[in-house]
């Protein structure tokens, strides 16, 4: 009975290297405070937001929690796309679809709730 040894394989070439992970995975961010009523903070530009931590404001952004070891952080992000882009990390499609379609229809009630033209029901036409 034959056995093939390759004695060329080397496990290691598969595995990356810490180095490669935290260079991709470590970029710096920025934390909102977790009391509720500081202002939120784009993670990743550090922006002071006027919105509220802790309000339906937070609806606004697309929020993702870390583990930092000892405790968790509340990251706030414009979009999912910020924060793949930012994190070097994928978001599920279906994921990123569901929190459009929600920010849509957030933008819509909104522009609603402060369109003070009385709605006479009906459509305007512009020639």
């Amino acid at each position: 009975m034959a056995v093939h040894e390759n004695f060329n394989f080397n496990p290691n070439d598969y595995i990356r290297k810490s180095s490669d992970n935290k260079s991709k995975n470590k970029k710096k961010y920025y934390k909102s405070s977790t009391k509720i009523g500081a202002n939120i903070v784009n993670a990743e530009t550090g922006q002071t937001l006027e919105h509220i931590v802790g309000s339906a404001d937070e609806s606004r952004y697309f929020t993702v929690i870390i583990n930092e070891g000892k405790e968790s952080v509340k990251l706030f992000y414009n979009s999912p796309e910020q924060y793949e882009s930012h994190r070097n990390v994928s978001v599920d499609d279906n994921v990123k679809i569901e929190w459009h379609n929600k920010e849509h229809e957030r933008r819509i009630e909104e522009f609603d709730k402060n369109n003070d033209e009385p709605s006479t029901g009906e459509d305007i036409v512009i020639k």
